[in-house]
């Protein structure tokens, strides 16, 4: 009985072995596509940024009014978003779409604010506003 015991014991180390083997190359390959996946992540981040700066640096430092680069300008953020939003749902574990969501959602509640307190003081003193 002890001779079986001591087999039982050999082939449990083993799997045991095989396992740790196993799952070190499974974490390998994970790092590997984590990287990959990041680096996409990454462009398309960095995309979408250029999308949403460049258009507008064109148009108010140049003053560019062609009427594509004033499309360009009006609809930036709007692609800007989705390409990050495809980011964020593609590689949900990407820290800078993360980020650069957190980033996104701070300016529309900036531009939110800022709407309003222009509403309020048209409200309050009409001569200060334009028209």
């Amino acid at each position: 009985m002890s001779d079986d015991i001591k087999n039982n014991v050999k082939e449990g180390a083993k799997i045991k072995e095989n396992t740790v083997i196993e799952n070190t190359e499974e974490k390998i390959n994970y790092n590997e596509r984590r990287k990959e996946d990041d680096k996409k992540a990454n462009i398309l981040c960095i995309i979408s940024l250029l999308i949403m700066i460049i258009p507008n640096i064109l148009v108010r430092i140049f003053e560019m009014k062609s009427s594509s680069m004033i499309l360009l300008a009006a609809f930036g953020p709007l692609i800007s978003y989705v390409i990050m939003f495809y980011a964020r749902v593609r590689y949900p574990n990407n820290t800078f779409s993360k980020i650069l969501m957190a980033l996104y959602i701070l300016g529309i509640i900036v531009a939110v604010i800022a709407l309003c307190v222009t509403i309020q003081s048209c409200l309050n003193t009409p001569q200060s506003c334009p028209g």
